[in-house]
C-alpha cells in the first residue's frame, strides 16, 4: 500500500490522481476507452461509505535522473486514459466522516475485463471548529 493521503472531512478538494502502470518503468496501461471507480470504505468494515466514478485524463507522467517529474501530453498521450491517469473528485458528503479509510481503484476496460488495482489509504481528520 501506497503512503496516507490526507484530507480533511466535509472537503470537496484535493482530487486525487492516480496513475495504473504496467509493471515496467515507464509503462502505463492505456485505459483509453474504460471506466474507473474507486470504492472508498472505513477500515476495518466492509460497508462502501461512497463509489467515486474517475475521469481518465490524458498524458503520462515522466521522472528524469533528478527525480524531477514532467507531463507529457504529446500523441498517442493526449488522449484521455492512454497514459494510464485517473482523476478521482470528492462529492459532497464523500468526506463527511473523519478516520482511516481505503480506496481501492477498479477499471472496467471496454472489453469486459475487470481489475482492481492496489488500496490507497486515506486519513480523514475532523474539519476544525
Amino acid at each position: 500500500m501506497a503512503d496516507q493521503v490526507e484530507l480533511v472531512q466535509n472537503d470537496t478538494l484535493p482530487s486525487i490522481f492516480v496513475v495504473i502502470d504496467a509493471g515496467e518503468e515507464a509503462e502505463f496501461l492505456d485505459l483509453t476507452g474504460a471506466i474507473a471507480r474507486m470504492y472508498f470504505v472505513p477500515v476495518g468494515e466492509t460497508q462502501i461509505k461512497a463509489t467515486i466514478v474517475g475521469e481518465l485524463v490524458s498524458g503520462r507522467l515522466l521522472t528524469a535522473d533528478d527525480g524531477t517529474v514532467t507531463l507529457d501530453e504529446a500523441p498517442p498521450y493526449n488522449i484521455p486514459g492512454s497514459g494510464g491517469r485517473i482523476r478521482f473528485d470528492w462529492s459532497p458528503g464523500d468526506l463527511s466522516d473523519h478516520g482511516y479509510f481505503d480506496g481501492e481503484v477498479e477499471v472496467s476496460f471496454p472489453y469486459g475485463n475487470l481489475t482492481a488495482f492496489n488500496k490507497i489509504r486515506f486519513f480523514v481528520r475532523p474539519e476544525a471548529g
